[in-house]
């Protein structure tokens, strides 16, 4: 969670400001010009991109260590969830997905322009974007959380249950599943 709130934080400092004065100014010229200009050129885009790939990967993270923490109570964590290797590996895969951003954007004259080699690369890239940062997620989250659902609703505890004990099970698989 830590980890999404930096990103979150990120992107409120460093997206926000220019979304706001793009937004006051009704024009998308950049007001920075010069090196200045060209390092917020391609920050901006970077971490925009960044940010929400951390929190939608982190997610995911959360997702998966719910479903064994649920679904497989007394089996050690996998390795791949240990949170240092996790965040680490979040990170990794991000800034090497959108690094790429800081070659394409440029600053030509007060516009800040994505100038890709070809037409053809910009839509693969956004194929593949959409498809690791969006569908992906979505399908793994979605398959996750109703294995996680169906395993608290077909719990079966061992012995006799009494109607508070019933009653305080399903109030506990309630709040859970609205985690």
């Amino acid at each position: 969670i830590v980890n999404m709130a930096v990103s979150d934080l990120l992107y409120v400092v460093v997206v926000i400001p220019s979304t706001m004065e793009a937004f006051i100014s009704r024009s998308l010229k950049f007001k920075i010009l010069g090196v200045a200009g060209e390092i917020f050129c391609r920050l901006i885009p970077f971490v925009a991109y960044t940010s929400l790939s951390v929190s939608i990967l982190s997610m995911v993270a959360i997702a998966v260590d719910r479903f064994f923490v649920v679904v497989f109570p007394l089996r050690p964590r996998p390795f791949c969830l240990k949170t240092k290797f996790a965040i680490s590996v979040i990170w990794f895969v991000t800034l090497a997905t959108f690094g790429l951003y800081w070659y394409v954007y440029r600053l030509v004259g007060p516009f800040c322009i994505a100038k890709w080699p070809t037409k053809e690369a910009d839509r693969q890239l956004q194929f593949f974007i959409f498809g690791c940062f969006f569908v992906s997620p979505l399908l793994i989250m979605t398959v996750l959380y109703a294995v996680i659902i169906h395993k608290l609703k077909n719990q079966v505890i061992p012995g006799n249950q009494t109607s508070e004990m019933v009653n305080a099970r399903r109030k506990r698989n309630k709040s859970i599943t609205k985690l």
